[in-house]
């Protein structure tokens, strides 16, 4: 029989906050990396990607449940993250909204520049290109997403209907697929978490292209102690602070962008690497 609610809760290793039962699945991402067993299903069953956990992060998770569950409603949490919202009223919230996520961070620099920040220049405008190469008519909304916002949505959290998610992960999973062709991984802990910070960011620029309506809701962080999470109106409160300093400070100093910038030691090197690049019309330039 068909199950209705499926929340995957994304873990590495034992911790008290994991959230069992119910609508909740904890699975351990990277299991076929790892030599611990902590008691929860791996993501290294049936068709997976559990190998890559080391630059995919949660996303070996998200891979996994795509790829074999099979349920209505689906969702994605971690250990120590949850979204804070009744539980009971996800059926309740999705008859009017397509998906729900975390509310936005806002950054203090524009999305593409903190997403260079996170990996490298190279990096993210391979993953433009690689973007563009498969669906060309993204380039307005990456613009407008990367260039002229300034806002994140963090973690790789939502819950959806199935059918969406499956849209969903089609698109991200491509895009991935056709950068590794070109992608040279780096020997960093954190800088080869390339996937994982990148599809923070891809999430809303898929929401934004499609015209999904999105419920935003705050996230639960535990502390590391059992039920015990931060304090809600402190969140509020630096969500606040940071929208007078950002918010409004970031289109007072950036010139609206019109096209893709593009740096041409960037393109330089690429030429030497017989990479694919992008012109500041989105055309991928093939070598």
């Amino acid at each position: 029989m068909r199950e209705k609610f499926k929340i995957i809760v994304c873990a590495h290793k034992d911790d008290p906050n994991i959230r069992k039962g119910d609508i909740y699945m904890p699975l351990h991402v990277g299991k076929s990396l790892s030599n611990k067993d902590i008691g929860i299903p791996g993501d290294n069953t049936g068709d997976n990607i559990s190998f890559k956990n080391r630059n995919y992060c949660e996303l070996t998770g998200l891979y996994w449940a795509w790829k074999n569950l099979d349920c209505e409603y689906i969702g994605l949490a971690h250990y120590r993250r949850y979204l804070k919202l009744d539980y009971s009223k996800i059926e309740k919230y999705l008859s009017t909204y397509d998906i729900i996520i975390p509310k936005l961070i806002i950054l203090d620099m524009s999305a593409a520049d903190k997403l260079m920040h996170l990996t490298t220049r190279d990096d993210f405008y391979i993953m433009l290109m690689s973007l563009l190469k498969l669906y060309p008519n993204y380039k307005q909304t990456i613009i407008k997403q990367f260039f002229n916002r300034n806002r994140c949505s963090c973690y790789n959290m939502f819950i959806c209907h199935k059918s969406l998610c499956d849209k969903y992960c089609q698109w991200l999973f491509s895009i991935f697929d056709d950068m590794e062709k070109y992608i040279r991984l780096s020997g960093y802990s954190r800088l080869a978490r390339l996937y994982g910070f990148m599809s923070e960011y891809l999430l809303l620029v898929y929401c934004k292209q499609n015209g999904l309506k999105i419920k935003y809701v705050d996230v639960d962080f535990c502390n590391g102690k059992s039920g015990q999470y931060t304090n809600f109106l402190t969140t509020k409160f630096k969500r606040m602070i940071n929208t007078v300093r950002y918010d409004i400070a970031f289109p007072l100093y950036n010139l609206k962008k019109r096209s893709i910038p593009i740096n041409q030691t960037t393109v330089n090197g690429f030429i030497m690497d017989h990479i694919p690049y992008i012109d500041k019309n989105g055309n991928v330039i093939n070598l």
